[in-house]
């Protein structure tokens, strides 16, 4: 082991008992979400009066708390959002995890002290994504998961040179979608993952009209990188993260303790102040819990970890192993233990039949199932009354009818739990011992000094001079009452020193009371600065316009109709349609010998770079900005983006870089952007908000037509599809693989499964995005309306066809004269087959408003 610090262990807290026990079991950092703006809406989450309580036990025993703001904004919920980082700021916590480039921004511009970390939804998976984040005062970066170790090498020193520590994911589920910027759950049900609703679609099963058995194409196995521990220190990483703000107590508890004992073993055996206060407790991981083989992750360390909630384990990502063996074939928890299957239950007498009951004693608790993890009942047997049939007690309300078919589990651990619980609930404050010296004679004030254990002094005087005391004066007896009222503070009075006070003063007790609490706050241990309140949040201009003035002066007004398209003869043909100088060209990957075909290819055409690329394949991309002289560039990756500004070529800020605001469309003209496409999921109404904020600063552009893509993900889709032997995805399958296929959910909703040269795995919607509605209400906030006329894959039109639609929405944005008719609508909609609105409609949007936690 090197003399490199331990990474901070970060845990997850989804509500109180589970911060109380990842402080119990060692972590150095819990992170929770509030009632609004954070990822796992569905978890409890917490308030504010509990987040102050939480914050002083924390940092009494040493550990910081986090606070999640995490979640794509739109441009009139900004100000709520920054007044609850301000609150949480205020109610102690030591950082923000923000996913929103606006509010990023904001904070750095308005409370330059605040400790600001990127989430992992901003999706850095590219060193040049690092220096946007360094921009905004980001001290620490969450890694998209998708980085293997080698990957994660590479960023260490770049981060650090930047200021910026490094977080990676070490345990609990993946989400297939990459780094977590999924659109599957909005567009099946309208309830947004970017906005922390995700309704886990990727867990559910799908079937495919090819005749094969349902499947569970998207279901990951969860991350478990304890076998990995020592690799993660060995390249640098700040600090393991662990996922699990809708899991509980216990699973925190298990997994902390896992992570603490690994950590602190690879240290050299010497344990840490977080085991030594923790054993000192009493709680680290209860003897009762069973171990078993796979608890040994290739390191003789018995975790525990098999105990809790998992889909079984892989760190296909860390090892740079991605294969079909990360998949998990059921969706439900691996931890459980299987004990039978329901024949019959009857309520009056609470008599259960079970078939093939194995294990099923007087005294066991177990819980009743459907529908693979479908919660039905929970219970204690209370007697065996023959081989299938028990006497049962009922512990919680039913979740649904006991039926026959339903199966019958051992629930995880139910007695090493409650000892958890118990002593996580009776954890208390750790105080350390505050020293106290008052000094003062008639006609001056008392001055009190505190010195606390860790050599911390803070003063105090009062505002009144000392008097002559009438009856009883100040002495230590009194003065140890007040001063040591120390409350839920880190303190503990230890010794009074009243030898500097002269006998028989006065001071009124509400003044020694003042004294204390001036004094108290300005102790580390309880110092925390009052930060301002607003009620709107307005980023300032970046100082430095990073926009080529060539470009300035042609960018109004710019064309009212941009076309996208992914075929050169395409982009042609819309050329002469006359509807403005540019049509956007799709790059296939670091691969751009179509646009040599074109000889004035940087006159007109636009190269579509991708969202999604590594630093293994950045020097491609960069020779293609530097190989020509672009008039305009469009970039679904703020790195590249940045490289096309350096190189002096104005860059359109793509839409999943999702710009949701106006100060995030400001945070990526700091990048030199000279325009930006809305974010996929703002509603008419959000988009008309952002456009009127942004006004003239930059161009406004807006997708009211294309495909509707769902998810990219590393992993690889179409395997099944094609018959691939290939053992794992590597980068030679991202640059050549063409393959698809059809995926059907049993909710009705059709999606297909691409894989194109160039590109990663990538879910698309069977529907097109078809929004001609949307034109007029946003003619006024919007200077461009996008037309996709890319094909994925699964829909392919002619020519004709790809014409009619450019040209239908060209005279609906009033570039060409003339409204389309009523004829033209219909043509458009028995074109276009099944559509999907999404957000782009007058009344409402696919970005749902936050729901309070249930």
């Amino acid at each position: 082991m090197s003399d490199r610090a331990l990474p901070e262990i970060l845990a997850p807290g989804g509500d109180p008992d589970s911060v109380r026990a990842a402080i119990l079991a060692g972590a150095n950092a819990v992170y929770v979400g509030l009632d609004r703006f954070n990822a796992r809406m569905r978890a409890s989450n917490i308030d504010l009066v509990e987040l102050r309580k939480l914050c002083t036990l924390a940092h009494s025993h040493g550990v910081r708390i986090y606070v999640t703001l995490n979640v794509l904004m739109s441009e009139d919920e900004l100000g709520d959002a920054a007044a609850l980082g301000l609150d949480a700021l205020n109610a102690g916590v030591d950082a923000l995890i923000i996913q929103n480039l606006g509010l990023l921004a904001w904070f750095h511009a308005h409370v330059p002290d605040a400790e600001l970390h990127a989430s992992t939804q901003l999706t850095t998976h590219s060193q040049t994504q690092l220096e946007l984040l360094a921009q905004h005062g980001v001290t620490q970066v969450n890694l998209a998961r998708e980085l293997s170790l080698a990957e994660i090498r590479a960023f260490v020193p770049r981060a650090h040179a930047l200021g910026m520590k490094v977080e990676v994911f070490v345990h609990g589920a993946y989400c297939i979608s990459f780094s977590g910027q999924c659109y599957l759950s909005a567009s099946m049900t309208g309830l947004s993952a970017n906005r922390g609703e995700c309704i886990q679609a990727c867990r559910r099963v799908f079937s495919s009209p090819a005749g094969q058995a349902p499947v569970l194409p998207l279901n990951l196995k969860d991350n478990n990188a304890l076998a990995h521990a020592a690799d993660l220190l060995e390249v640098g990483v700040d600090s393991v993260k662990i996922e699990g703000r809708r899991k509980g107590y216990f699973y925190v508890h298990t997994v902390v303790d896992a992570w603490r004992r690994r950590l602190d073993e690879l240290a050299g055996g010497l344990a840490s102040p977080a085991i030594a206060r923790r054993d000192a407790a009493g709680s680290h991981r209860a003897s009762s819990v069973p171990s078993s083989a796979g608890d040994l992750i290739d390191t003789g360390v018995d975790t525990g970890v098999t105990q809790v909630f998992h889909r079984g384990f892989s760190a296909g990502y860390l090892e740079g192993r991605i294969t079909p063996d990360m998949f998990a074939q059921a969706s439900t928890d691996q931890s459980l233990r299987r004990l039978g299957e329901v024949m019959g239950y009857t309520a009056d007498t609470r008599v259960l039949r079970v078939s093939d009951a194995t294990g099923l004693v007087e005294g066991m608790r177990a819980g009743i199932f459907a529908d693979e993890d479908q919660y039905v009942a929970r219970f204690v047997v209370e007697a065996a009354l023959g081989q299938d049939r028990f006497q049962i007690r009922l512990e919680h309300e039913l979740k649904g009818r006991i039926q026959r078919g339903q199966t019958l589990w051992a629930l995880a651990e139910q007695d090493a739990a409650a000892v958890v619980l118990e002593r996580a609930r009776a954890l208390a404050l750790c105080r350390r011992r505050l020293d106290v010296r008052v000094a003062g004679r008639l006609g001056a004030p008392l001055v009190a000094t505190f010195h606390s254990e860790a050599g911390e002094v803070a003063e105090s005087r009062s505002a009144m001079p000392l008097a002559c005391a009438s009856r009883n004066g100040l002495d230590a007896a009194l003065l140890s009452k007040q001063l040591g009222r120390l409350g839920e503070t880190p303190y503990a009075l230890g010794v009074l020193d009243s030898t500097g006070l002269e006998a028989g003063l006065f001071l009124p007790i509400s003044e020694l009371n003042r004294m204390r609490q001036a004094a108290v706050v300005q102790l580390p241990g309880e110092a925390m600065r009052v930060w301002s309140e607003t009620s709107r949040v307005e980023v300032p201009a970046p100082k430095k316009q990073t926009v080529p003035h060539s470009f300035v002066g042609m960018s109004r007004p710019f064309q009212r109709v941009l076309c996208v398209t992914d075929r050169l003869e395409r982009a042609s043909a819309l050329r002469q349609l006359g509807l403005g100088p540019f049509v956007v060209l799709e790059l296939q990957g670091p691969d751009a010998s179509e646009f040599d075909r074109e000889p004035d290819a940087a006159d007109w055409l636009v190269p579509l770079f991708p969202s999604i690329v590594f630093d293994s394949m950045l020097p491609e991309y960069e020779a293609i900005l530097a190989k020509r002289a672009w008039r305009l560039v469009w970039s679904e990756h703020s790195g590249l983006g940045a490289k096309a500004a350096a190189a002096g070529i104005p860059w359109l800020a793509g839409g999943l870089l999702n710009a949701s605001n106006a100060p995030s469309a400001r945070a990526l003209r700091g990048m030199g952007a000279v325009g930006v496409v809305a974010a996929p999921e703002l509603s008419v109404a959000q988009a008309a908000a952002m456009g009127a904020a942004l006004g003239s600063e930059l161009l406004r552009l807006v997708t009211v037509f294309g495909p509707v893509l769902c998810m990219q993900t590393r992993q690889c889709l179409v395997r099944s599809f094609d018959d691939c032997q290939v053992p794992y995805t590597h980068e030679g399958c991202v640059r050549a693989c063409r393959a698809g296929g059809r995926l059907e959910q049993e909710s009705g909703h059709t999606f297909h499964a691409i894989k194109r040269p160039g590109f990663h795995s990538q879910l698309w919607d069977d529907r097109a995005l078809c929004a001609p509605e949307a034109v007029r209400p946003l003619e006024e906030a919007v200077d461009t309306f996008v037309v996709d006329l890319r094909d994925p894959g699964f829909r392919p039109r002619s020519d004709e066809d790809v014409l009619f639609i450019a040209g239908f929405f060209a005279r609906l944005a009033g570039h060409k004269e003339g409204r389309p008719s009523n004829e033209e609508r219909v043509r458009l909609r028995k074109l276009v087959g099944p559509s999907f609105c999404g957000g782009l409609q007058p009344e409402g949007g696919k970005v749902s408003k936050p729901r309070r936690p249930r």
